[in-house]
């Protein structure tokens, strides 16, 4: 007689589920994959550029799954259990053709109980499932069919309550052991299992073709698109396009400092074809903190991003009142500062001796609150012999582009006032000695105030000169 052995091409079921990894496909569309009895514990985590490397291999991973889950689906007909990898699919998975055949187990009421106290039929699950007493009364009174259709749509509605279990095939396969139907369960594990093979697969088919035409309205930086995953910043830095090598020399400094720094500099980092102040904004609140560093010198009020963007920031600051606004001052005229900065202590550059002190405020101000006191201890020391060794590098005055002259000191010119006033203030009385045939010609008078006014003068200098004589003296 013929033995009934499989044939030796014949995929074990058992061993096929332990090549399957546990997937969990969120609402993103992501795919997270934790292998069963894997040894490591996985990495740290990634930071800043790192983050989202594995992304690339998102979707030849799921193939790969979806081919697992194939094989798995062509064999579970010769389980008698449900797979452990199931058992975290939600119950609304199960097709109606394995409802109606639950509904021949255990619709019929059982007088024998379990040794609990729990009925063998629908009302011992809807008592494990702890659904409400008024609930499992009426169920228990109306004559309807496929009753257990009904306690599982109520267990799924319930779902947001504490006291429920999760709605999911483990816990169905938990509840029919606990109340002694392992009839039910072994005639149940291949429908059910397979009922949760398809769902699955269906889902990650369709992310994967969605995967194709996903939104990319997210992506804001260059860095986004690189690691197709929201990239956070240490801080955002601001800065007119003249000021470009004082910028690059303070991103060196903080990079040999401390390497995982990394800069927000909206002129270069955002993606192509974004609203670039709309952009900015949302960056500096979002992936930055708040936080922003601004080098403000003569060309800074020249630029429109960089006047946005402080005016953005304050209004930022002064709601979450967490001081992130650092102005590090390039010039020495005080008119080139912005009004909205000039509140704002900040480290002022042009002073040569104090440059040292600058520098380490600096670091200390955007990474102090990021990091540890031993890390802060240790980016200290590192700065100290960056700064002793490369002196002449990072205490030289500000670089400047190829081109761009350093900056001057601005010439401020102020309006004249209004000529009514002038002749109002220095009109001459009328009892003035003043010969008619005295050639007359304009002198230029400065008062106390500041002010500049014209008056007449005879050539012989006399009467004139002691009107103003006597005209000042009663000022002061």
């Amino acid at each position: 007689m013929a033995s009934a052995e499989p044939a030796e091409n014949t995929p074990n079921p058992e061993e096929t589920m332990e090549h399957i990894p546990e997937v969990d496909v969120g609402a993103d569309g992501t795919a997270e994959q934790n292998i069963r009895n894997s040894g490591d514990g996985g990495s740290s985590g990634p930071t800043h550029l790192d983050k989202g490397n594995e992304s690339s291999d998102q979707h030849t991973d799921k193939e790969k799954i979806i081919k697992a889950l194939g094989e798995l689906m062509n064999n579970i007909r010769m389980v008698e259990d449900i797979p452990e990898c199931l058992h975290g699919e939600p119950l609304t998975c199960l097709k109606e053709e394995t409802k109606q055949t639950m509904m021949y187990f255990l619709d019929p009421e059982s007088d024998v109980m379990t040794g609990e106290g729990k009925c063998k039929d629908y009302r011992g699950v809807a008592e494990w499932a702890n659904l409400d007493t008024a609930f499992c009364k009426y169920i228990t009174d109306i004559g309807l069919k496929n009753k257990i259709n009904d306690v599982l749509s109520m267990w799924i509605k319930g779902s947001d309550e504490r006291r429920i279990p999760d709605p999911t095939i483990g816990n169905l396969r938990k509840c029919l052991i606990e109340i002694d139907r392992p009839d039910a369960l072994s005639t149940l594990a291949p429908k059910i299992a397979m009922d949760a093979i398809a769902w699955q697969k269906t889902r990650l088919e369709a992310h994967t073709n969605e995967s194709q035409k996903q939104d990319t309205s997210w992506q804001l930086t260059r860095h986004d698109v690189a690691v197709n995953r929201k990239t956070f910043y240490t801080c955002c830095l601001v800065f007119a396009d003249q000021d470009e090598g004082m910028a690059r020399l303070i991103m060196r400094l903080f990079t040999k400092c401390y390497p995982d720094t990394l800069f927000f500099l909206p002129r270069f980092d955002l993606k192509g074809g974004k609203y670039e102040k709309q952009a900015t904004a949302q960056v500096i609140q979002e992936r930055c903190g708040g936080k922003v560093v601004f080098l403000v010198s003569e060309y800074f009020a020249a630029s429109p991003v960089c006047l946005f963007t402080v005016q953005f920031c304050k209004e930022l600051d002064m709601e979450s009142n967490e001081g992130n606004l650092l102005p590090v001052i390039l010039s020495n005229n005080e008119l080139d500062i912005p009004h909205v900065l000039r509140g704002i202590h900040g480290l002022k550059w042009y002073n040569r001796v104090m440059r040292r002190r600058f520098l380490e405020q600096l670091v200390e101000s955007v990474l102090r609150p990021s990091v540890t006191p031993e890390e802060y201890g240790e980016i200290k020391t590192r700065l100290e012999t960056l700064l002793s060794e490369h002196e002449r590098e990072f205490l030289c005055d500000p670089p400047y582009a190829q081109g761009i002259p350093p900056p001057q000191p601005r010439h401020v010119f102020y309006p004249e006032p209004d000529p009514p006033l002038l002749q109002n203030a220095f009109q001459p009385p009328n009892n003035l000695d003043i010969d008619d045939d005295d050639a007359l010609i304009d002198i230029e008078v400065t008062l106390p105030a500041g002010q500049n006014g014209t008056a007449r003068k005879g050539r012989n200098g006399g009467s004139v000169s002691g009107f103003f004589k006597r005209l000042f003296s009663r000022k002061r």
